[in-house]
């Protein structure tokens, strides 16, 4: 073989070693961070919000006022969703099966609909049973048009806000998630009281 043909063979070799190498120096690094911050294997995202979330107050199934200043000391998950919208119906059972198990660490799942028209919540709850028994730490509430949702730069339904215990906001979700998923309960661990 001559030796302008064992270049041909021996360039690519050297560049996939090269190419390889890189990836496994760097590899040890990203594992670091992803352990170091559980959240962002959630799609953590920190905007900067203008609304404080113990000012928001949203109107419960039966008509009255909800203020998430009430819930004041708990982890909250403000889940704005739409009964028409197909990913915020997968999301749901995973959200309720967090509620199960984090219910009596101290958080609250409140489920906000922002259906126009409480008629489509009432009728959408009549076709999920499921929906009628929630956990005792988990609510849906109403925001008739997504007003608070939009004020808050809601632009893609489902999307979660995040409420630390001492009131502050903790981050925001956007798109649905397997809220059961890895580094799920590590990331609201951190965050619970």
């Amino acid at each position: 073989m001559s030796r302008s043909r064992a270049y041909y063979f021996l360039a690519p070799a050297l560049l996939a070693a090269v190419l390889v190498g890189s990836y496994l120096v760097g590899l040890p690094r990203a594992v670091e961070r992803a352990h170091r911050s559980p959240c962002s294997l959630l799609g953590l995202e920190y905007p900067k919000l203008k609304k404080k979330p113990g000012s928001l107050v949203f109107t419960d199934l039966h008509g009255k006022p909800y203020p998430i200043s009430a819930l004041s000391g708990r982890l909250v998950l403000l889940n704005f969703w739409l009964t028409t919208c197909q990913p915020c119906l997968e999301e749901l059972p995973s959200l309720l099966e967090l509620a199960n198990r984090f219910g009596t660490k101290g958080m609250v799942l409140v489920m906000v609909s922002t259906d126009k028209k409480g008629e489509a919540i009432s009728a959408f709850l009549d076709k999920v049973p499921r929906l009628k028994n929630l956990p005792a730490s988990a609510v849906i509430v109403r925001d008739p048009g997504g007003k608070i949702a939009h004020e808050l730069g809601t632009q893609k339904y489902p999307e979660t806000y995040l409420v630390r215990p001492d009131g502050g906001w903790g981050g925001r979700v956007v798109g649905a998630r397997s809220w059961t998923g890895r580094g799920v309960s590590a990331c609201l661990l951190g965050l619970l009281p």
